[in-house]
């Protein structure tokens, strides 16, 4: 049985959170990897001095992650939970990739219904408009 990873965070005692805190802080190394620590420092608004030391401490604030997530588009549910995409952009491919096939079958068919009724309601609209046109009204300037 999968626990949820939310209710399983939440029961940890005290002498986790710095182990969590860590394991957040080597997520983000991770994801910003490529960018230099004193871009990362500015856009979360922070010295690089003080960026370092928070995260060498593996104690990053929850202002600071919400930053992090939102100027370098990472996925929070990754960040904290270390489920779905890193960048918070690819979470539609992600949970595609994850569905199983009954699921996306399931998904396609509902799409595939409302195509049918916008297509049903697009056809009633253009055949009340078109009568209204008139003989002629196709030529310009006439």
């Amino acid at each position: 049985m999968h626990n949820d990873p939310v209710t399983e965070i939440a029961s940890r005692g005290a002498d986790d959170d710095l182990l969590l805190g860590k394991q957040i802080v080597n997520r983000v190394m991770l994801a910003l990897a490529a960018t230099p620590t004193e871009e990362v420092a500015r856009r979360v608004g922070l010295s690089t001095t003080d960026y370092e030391l928070v995260m060498s401490q593996g104690t990053p604030s929850a202002a600071l992650l919400v930053r992090l997530c939102s100027q370098f588009d990472l996925c929070a549910d990754w960040l904290l939970l270390d489920e779905g995409p890193i960048n918070r952009n690819d979470q539609r491919g992600w949970y595609v990739a994850q569905a199983d096939a009954n699921e996306l079958g399931q998904a396609i068919g509902k799409q595939l219904e409302r195509i049918g009724l916008l297509t049903d309601r697009l056809d009633k609209l253009s055949s009340s408009v078109t009568p209204g046109l008139g003989e002629g009204a196709h030529t310009l300037g006439a």
